[in-house]
């Protein structure tokens, strides 16, 4: 296996229980050939972070060794990519997609921009639910959700676009009547950290592996902390949960904001992509998630990877989630992620 990493870079995540076809015929699928895997967002975030992971170790069990192709096409939350995916991607199986964790939610809210179903893609799988936190700089007198909660300021936390998780969770909790300011507009992940550097801001909504990817430094130095955990995983059972504390009617808008966790990061192809191609795919998928290389990799990385599901597991969760989303939940979503509140421009 050859991986290519120019700047735009990129991987996939994926998993299933399968029955690949003979290793000789396997082989002849992709020997001699390019497999591109596609990030839909910018280097450096956590969907990126999973990308270049399962891009470092996939190609070690697919059959015939194909050179991987990294890359990046960021825009509208993964949408973007999902997009082109479903609607000019090639389906011989050499083109795959890691577009993000909440791409599948703007069919659900009635994106005018949505090409695509997102129960109709061929999923590879994941590496299973992604554990999110409530960080906040360890100098801002923040040290635990009731200090949160009874702040005499507004506490400032940054994120990326409207639809994003890392804004609309702190949305919620300032709609919800706390001392919290959302703000989006920031281009990428480092921005908002660095904007948490120079105290532009003061928290993040976010996962380990997103800030380990790009400035482990602020966890390492203890310059952030976490105050409250959201999603699965492991470690998000030695913090308090975030959506404990807040009314119910906060909470009903969260479980549905905050969905995507529980389905990870998937690994995608396109609508009827080619079955030989499919099966090989999710098999080497199923045969990287055992890895121990892999593992101690995911784990120097950030990146719980304890729980993998097969494609077939995240479409049946994704299918759950959005058949039955309640219309006032929806409802409530929409007016999140039509606010208008973003970042100030510096002079």
């Amino acid at each position: 296996m050859r991986i290519i990493t120019p700047f735009a870079f990129v991987v996939v995540a994926a998993s299933a229980t399968v029955q690949a076809p003979a290793p000789a015929v396997a082989a002849d699928v992709f020997a001699g050939k390019q497999l591109t895997i596609i990030a839909g967002y910018r280097p450096g975030g956590g969907v990126d972070n999973n990308a270049r992971l399962v891009g470092a170790h996939i190609g070690r069990h697919i059959p015939g060794a194909p050179t991987i192709i990294n890359k990046n096409m960021p825009g509208a939350g993964g949408a973007r990519l999902a997009n082109w995916l479903y609607n000019k991607a090639d389906k011989d199986g050499l083109t795959i997609a890691v577009p993000g964790r909440s791409w599948m939610m703007s069919k659900l809210l009635k994106d005018p921009g949505v090409r695509f179903d997102p129960l109709k893609f061929d999923y590879i799988g994941s590496l299973g639910p992604v554990p999110y936190f409530l960080f906040v700089r360890a100098d801002s007198g923040i040290r635990s959700l009731d200090d949160l909660k009874k702040s005499k300021r507004p506490v400032v936390f940054g994120g990326l676009t409207k639809r994003a998780s890392n804004y609309v969770v702190p949305a919620i909790l300032e709609a919800d009547g706390w001392p919290v300011k959302a703000l989006h507009g920031y281009k990428g992940t480092a921005n908002i950290l660095l904007a948490i550097e120079q105290k532009e801001v003061e928290g993040m909504y976010a996962s380990y592996s997103t800030i380990q990817n790009n400035r482990g430094d602020l966890i390492d130095n203890k310059v952030i902390v976490p105050i409250a955990s959201a999603g699965g995983g492991k470690s998000a059972a030695k913090l308090p949960p975030l959506p404990d504390h807040m009314s119910g009617k906060a909470r009903g808008v969260y479980k549905l904001v905050t969905a995507p966790s529980t389905w990870g990061v998937p690994v995608v192809a396109p609508p009827g992509t080619d079955k030989a191609a499919l099966s090989i795919l999710r098999a080497a998928y199923e045969k990287m998630v055992k890895d121990p290389v892999f593992l101690a990799d995911a784990k120097k990385r950030g990146i719980e990877a304890e729980e993998p599901n097969t494609g077939s597991e995240v479409h049946a969760v994704i299918a759950d989630v959005l058949n039955s989303a309640d219309e006032d939940s929806v409802k409530a979503y929409l007016a999140y992620v039509q606010r208008t509140e973003k970042k100030k421009k510096k002079k």
